[in-house]
């Protein structure tokens, strides 16, 4: 992804900021948030024992997740405008050698759903942390807490999800006829 920032490179191909930005969103905020989390579980399980708290950082998190909203809401133009560029025969190739250099399976187009599926991933862990935390344990009523609060942002950001989805099919089934 990082090979899609506007540059000189990006320019030639005739990307512009306000494609990326159109297509990427608020990735970076998203991006760098993933990172502060994956830091404080990092740190938590290198120092691990029975007394060790997870649920905190869940729910220090929870506040944050709106920044998802954005991306969401983006992301039905974000995957039709990608659909549009693979169209263009110098971006298809850019695609794909920035497909093949990073060693990743997936398409772009695939990749940009990923953000969207992140909140529902992190309650099924947290639903297995639930399951496998006993109730008297110091950091179970946080987890519990942290799961219902995620479900509660998950409800919201689920029928953004489901109107992405259907506009994507209908993008879909529009590009076909053309």
């Amino acid at each position: 992804l990082r090979a899609m920032i506007p540059t000189e490179r990006g320019k030639s191909i005739g990307i512009t900021q306000q494609t990326v930005k159109t297509i990427f969103s608020n990735i970076a905020i998203i991006h760098s948030y993933n990172e502060t989390l994956l830091r404080g579980l990092e740190v938590r399980l290198r120092t691990w024992s029975s007394s060790t708290k997870l649920g905190d950082i869940f729910l220090q998190m929870g506040s944050f997740l709106m920044v998802y909203a954005e991306y969401c809401n983006g992301y039905p133009i974000a995957a039709s405008t990608c659909r549009e560029l693979k169209n263009i025969k110098e971006m298809s190739n850019f695609l794909m050698k920035c497909q093949q250099n990073s060693n990743c399976r997936l398409a772009l187009s695939d990749l940009l759903i990923t953000p969207v599926q992140r909140i529902p991933r992190y309650i099924l862990l947290l639903k297995e942390l639930v399951k496998n935390t006993l109730p008297d344990h110091i950091d179970y009523a946080d987890l519990s807490m942290a799961k219902f609060k995620l479900e509660q942002v998950t409800s919201a950001l689920d029928l953004k999800k489901q109107q992405a989805e259907n506009m994507a099919k209908l993008m879909h089934i529009r590009d076909s006829i053309k």
